[in-house]
């Protein structure tokens, strides 16, 4: 072989070699977009949501860097075997040393000149990474939330997106696959010693209420969804938050206020203080030039369009003062019973301390429709006080004046239906390892991420509990016996239309529309009565074949009661009917 062909026989076995070195290396360098990181000066500490999947194994790596955009490029003290989440790996450069840490979790950052207080808004700059290369920024207003929670070091924050650095118009936009809207709050859960109540309580009200015009208004929500995010506020980390939806007029689709001809028709109002109102303790005037009434704050009609107190006023002076007839004949076309129910065991299970009156919306689709309420401000449950101290009780019942009036009732009926709800609810729902097993998913996630280093961190040890998790589970199987006792099983049960355990009755369809079909296997004749809500008796007769049909298209939409005489037999059984 010439010159020439060694020369270039060399060549391209050093260009072979430089082409596997490169590939070799491609794991050298971590690259994180301005979004996807923030670097916290005074913590020393920077936290970082790129995709850290391509560097799960670097046993063959002999070096590694993270370059973070418009900044040094970072190399790591030692290499790790591979990278994980909530992990800290020590990085140097740019003649400084920090803490960097990898999470799953979305990063928002804020940025404003100004002074953030309690209002009005004032204008900021938002980025929100979620991790998964979906970056959205914006213009916002941000205002401080909360009451006594404003006291505390770590704050929640009210923001409005907007269009423009003055807030001229706002933009509607749907967050971390939540709604499309402006509104959007910051919880930081301060006062929640392992960051979990009021995130499990949201989602635990939404897997058991629907809300009873839902097939008129599909995207109506009876709550509010929740995501963990964590919060760099003008550079410096502020740890882990719940971006939340609003509670209002959008979220639960009430009717709009009609200004032509001064009709009210949705409504909404808020408990934010412990007024007789606001417990069913009491009915005191009014006054519509102000915003608030005994407890109450009107949130819905806006205070530029009108403010009258009249009809939540007539529903709370018949709970209060109302005769036994006419509690009777009205309290299911003013409230909804069915949510009156959920929201009962709700609180119970949950022991909401705060949530009997006070932190609770009341609202009305429509004129003419039935109030509902609305869980909020879920912090002082399960075995916790608002303070975030905990209050290891467990066999209380949390009421008010509208549920002592409802258990009060000579007919039992409302008991009735707490008892088959609260058992039903038991078999998926209120299962306790179903309960426990949400706490433990979102748990994981906070802990798997770190999120629980960098809260203790930022704000000491003192803010954390993490034994909770025990407690928790403690507290969860006492507060469960004692509701079980509570809301026995009712003799013969209740059913929801299918047979009962002895196959004796079958039922349907069920939600009725028009008819509803009985199957009975005993031959012989048996005697039913139907009863609405309240336990008035409003239909009789008897089932002598096989199979019956009912016809209930004179009865309007609601839920009843089907109690079946055996006199033969000497039995009773009962079932509920939806009729549509």
């Amino acid at each position: 072989m010439n010159t020439s062909g060694k020369i270039l026989l060399v060549l391209n076995i050093l260009f072979i070699v430089t082409i596997l070195s490169a590939e070799a290396n491609t794991n050298d360098t971590i690259w994180a977009n301005y979004a996807e990181y923030h670097i916290d000066d005074y913590l020393d500490m920077v936290v970082c949501n790129t995709d850290i999947e391509p560097y799960a194994d670097l046993s063959n790596n002999t070096s590694l860097h993270i370059q973070l955009e418009s900044n040094d490029l970072y190399q790591f003290k030692t290499i790790p075997s591979g990278l994980k989440t909530g992990i800290s790996y020590i990085i140097t450069g740019n003649n400084k040393t920090y803490a960097l840490y990898f999470t799953d979790l979305p990063l928002i950052h804020i940025n404003t000149e100004y002074y953030i207080g309690d209002e009005p808004k004032v204008p900021a700059r938002f980025i929100i990474s979620d991790g998964n290369n979906d970056i959205f920024s914006s213009f916002i207003g941000i205002e401080r939330r909360g009451g006594i929670s404003q006291g505390y070091p770590k704050k929640s924050y009210d923001l409005e997106l907007w269009k423009d650095s003055l807030g001229l118009d706002t933009l509607r936009r749907s967050l971390l696959s939540m709604r499309n809207d402006d509104d959007w709050l910051l919880i930081a859960m301060y006062n929640e010693p392992m960051r979990l109540r009021n995130a499990i309580s949201h989602e635990l009200w939404l897997k058991i209420h629907t809300l009873y015009y839902h097939e008129s208004e599909p995207d109506a929500v009876p709550g509010i969804h929740t995501e963990y995010v964590e919060l760099f506020l003008n550079d410096e980390y502020n740890g882990i938050y719940l971006l939340t939806e609003q509670v209002d007029r959008k979220q639960l689709k009430l009717k709009k206020y009609i200004i032509e001809t001064s009709t009210i028709r949705g409504l909404l109002n808020k408990g934010i203080y412990w007024g007789d109102a606001v417990t069913y303790d009491g009915a005191p005037g009014f006054s519509n030039s102000n915003r608030v009434w005994s407890g109450f704050e009107m949130k819905y009609p806006k205070e530029e369009e009108i403010t009258d107190w009249t009809d939540l006023y007539n529903f709370v002076n018949l709970v209060v003062n109302g005769s036994e007839s006419d509690f009777l004949s009205n309290i299911v076309n003013m409230f909804n019973i069915d949510n009156a129910v959920d929201y009962f065991l709700y609180l119970n299970i949950l022991r909401g301390t705060d949530n009997r009156g006070k932190n609770i919306y009341v609202s009305r689709y429509d004129e003419d429709e039935p109030f509902v309420n609305i869980p909020w401000d879920l912090d002082g449950t399960w075995g916790m006080l608002w303070n975030g101290s905990r209050q290891d009780i467990t066999d209380d019942i949390k009421t008010n004046g509208m549920y002592e009036r409802l258990m009060n009732l000579d007919n039992d009926f409302f008991n009735l239906l707490l008892r088959s709800r609260w058992n039903s609810l038991r078999e998926n729902e209120f299962h306790e390892q179903t309960l426990m097993e949400m706490f433990e998913e979102k748990y994981s996630i906070l802990h798997i991420n770190g999120v629980y280093k960098r809260e203790e961190l930022k704000w000491g040890a003192s803010t954390l509990d993490l034994q909770n998790i025990f407690y928790l589970n403690t507290w969860l199987t006492e507060r469960l016996a004692f509701l079980d006792d509570y809301f026995p099983p009712i003799i013969n049960s209740i059913n929801d239309g299918n047979a009962n355990t002895e196959n004796l009755y079958l039922l349907y369809p069920n939600p009725v529309d028009d008819y509803i079909n009985i199957r009975k296997q005993n031959p012989h004749q048996v005697y039913f009565e139907i009863f609405n809500i309240l336990g008035l008796r409003i239909k009789t007769g008897f089932l002598t074949d096989n199979e019956t049909r009912l016809t209930l298209n004179d009865m309007s939409s609601g839920t009843y009661i089907l109690k079946i005489s055996d006199r033969k037999q000497n039995s009773i059984r009962t079932f509920r009917i939806i009729k549509k």
